[in-house]
């Protein structure tokens, strides 16, 4: 028996599946399947990453999270990238992409983001942790000492949702962080949220009750990640 699919009528990027079963009318009863499938793929284009550390080399520890941020068909997808030698690279449809990485050197996580990266040809983005900065929180009580401490981000999805990554450590100071591409274009402009248990507002905006900006130089490590994304 042939089957035959007509991929010119089917719809691009939504997978079409099916079973061709065979069943013995004998006393045996034997049945067997067969799945089948169809994908029509999008236009597409590989992105390399090239992770860097803190001193220029390539990193040994480092993942990064690709977020579509202009699907057609207004889908939630995301794209976890790991790669060997501190280059990873995966192959994508057209459009534009956030982008989350997270580099982690000795004991500090540098976190960096492209808002929106649009790739309509291969190409490769370098992700370099020099970029990364650590941020300083001012409470309130100089003798509190924060639980635990994060940095998020997060931006709209074509519907209007939103999702975002976070980083948590047991310090602040054990996390960097650097915008490595300009702000998107096709959607509501995205936003980044720097918290930590004492409830600090966005980079640079005090209240009154606590306040937070970006230092301009980073520190000595170390520090500890206690998780990531």
């Amino acid at each position: 028996m042939t089957v035959t699919a007509d991929a010119r009528t089917a719809p691009v990027e939504q997978p079409m599946s099916g079973y061709l079963v065979a069943k013995d009318t004998g006393d045996a009863g034997i049945e067997v399947s067969t799945p089948l499938g169809l994908e029509k793929e999008s236009e597409k284009y590989e992105l390399t990453i090239k992770h860097l550390d803190r001193t220029g080399d390539l990193a040994s520890d480092h993942s990064t999270i690709l977020r579509r941020l202009d699907d057609p068909n207004g889908r939630w997808r995301m794209i976890r990238v790991n790669g060997a030698g501190g280059v990873a690279t995966v192959r994508v449809p057209k459009g534009v992409w956030e982008i989350s990485s997270f580099v982690q050197d000795g004991e500090q996580t540098a976190y960096l983001v492209h808002p929106g990266l649009r790739v309509q040809q291969a190409q490769t983005l370098e992700v370099d942790a020099r970029l990364s900065r650590p941020l300083v929180v001012g409470l309130p009580v100089s003798s509190a000492v924060p639980d635990w401490a994060a940095v998020s981000y997060g931006g709209p999805l074509v519907e209007g949702t939103a999702v975002g990554q976070q980083l948590i450590a047991e310090r602040l100071d054990q996390i960097l962080t650097a915008q490595i591409g300009p702000s998107p274009t096709t959607t509501a402009p995205a936003g980044v949220r720097r918290r930590s248990s004492a409830r600090p507002p966005s980079c640079g905006i005090p209240t009154g009750r606590a306040s937070c900006r970006c230092a301009p130089d980073p520190p000595t490590p170390p520090a500890t990640r206690s998780s990531r994304p």
